[in-house]
């Protein structure tokens, strides 16, 4: 992984807490980013699989961006332009 000292200027890292934002109602301006590499995802799903989409096995690069907000903890894994988000909550 390589790390991102500047992640403002990586529009994939801002997508992926815009995303988060908007899909837990938590307002864009709560979120600190906490870390965000870039790696190279395994396949399609960016290592995070899920019954209800198939993977297509295939070095994907993209970022690792971890956030918090309102004393809540998240990881995105996002693809490089940021147009493929999946995300968790910790």
């Amino acid at each position: 992984p390589t790390p991102i000292p500047d992640w403002g200027v990586q529009p994939a890292v801002k997508a992926a807490v815009i995303k988060v934002s908007t899909e837990t109602g938590i307002a864009f301006s709560q979120f600190v980013v906490t870390g965000a590499v870039q790696v190279d995802w395994p396949d399609s799903c960016l290592g995070i699989y899920s019954g209800d989409r198939a993977c297509l096995t295939a070095i994907t690069p993209g970022f690792l961006v971890n956030m918090t907000a309102a004393g809540r903890q998240f990881e995105a894994h996002t693809n490089l332009d940021g147009s493929v988000i999946y995300w968790f909550e910790k």
